[in-house]
């Protein structure tokens, strides 16, 4: 009867919200290594779902139990949640001009999930980091940075003289082609 429904709803939503709470708790115990969270901290959390979902006046104990089981593991499943987006945004390194993380990571982690943007921001940070390291370097050795100077002239020096010492090749299939289209006036 209806009790009977409500306590089925009751029972696919603990399972549903434990399937949640597991892999929120899974996630979590990836970032554990890193943040001081406490557990008292996840128990005197507030979840608004649990409290604005109507307690059965009838169905008896069992129900109730449920509803119970339920605000808990909601309550869990919002501070882990809190917890690990706190951790992805507090670990994902410096990315230059005052930001704490890359300005797109909210939009991978958005589109593929936490686990690819933890993984972006591996991928990102490292020669990141390498790269700041060697310009930190550059900037302390004068002699280091007229060397990178040079070498960037001399780099800019061969790829202007590649356009301009270039010259066409009249018996070349290119140039044929060009100049049929050209006498078609089609380019």
């Amino acid at each position: 009867t209806a009790a009977r429904r409500e306590e089925r709803a009751a029972k696919a939503q603990v399972q549903t919200l434990e399937a949640a709470l597991a892999a929120a708790e899974a996630a979590a115990e990836a970032a554990r290594a890193t943040s001081a969270y406490s557990a008292e901290a996840m128990d005197n959390e507030e979840a608004p779902l649990a409290a604005a979902m109507p307690r059965p006046a009838a169905g008896g104990e069992d129900v109730s139990v449920l509803y119970d089981r339920i605000e808990t593991l909601e309550k869990r499943c919002a501070a882990l949640q809190r917890k690990l987006s706190a951790q992805v945004l507090s670990t994902a390194g410096q990315a230059g001009g005052g930001q704490s993380h890359p300005i797109w990571l909210p939009w991978v982690v958005s589109k593929l999930g936490p686990r690819a943007g933890a993984f972006s921001v591996l991928v990102f940070s490292v020669p990141d980091k390498a790269l700041r390291n060697f310009t930190q370097r550059l900037l302390k050795h004068n002699v280091g940075l007229w060397i990178f100077y040079v070498h960037l002239l001399l780099l800019y020096t061969m790829a202007a003289s590649c356009g301009l010492f270039s010259f066409t090749d009249p018996s070349s299939p290119v140039e044929a082609l060009n100049k049929q289209m050209s006498q078609a006036g089609v380019g």
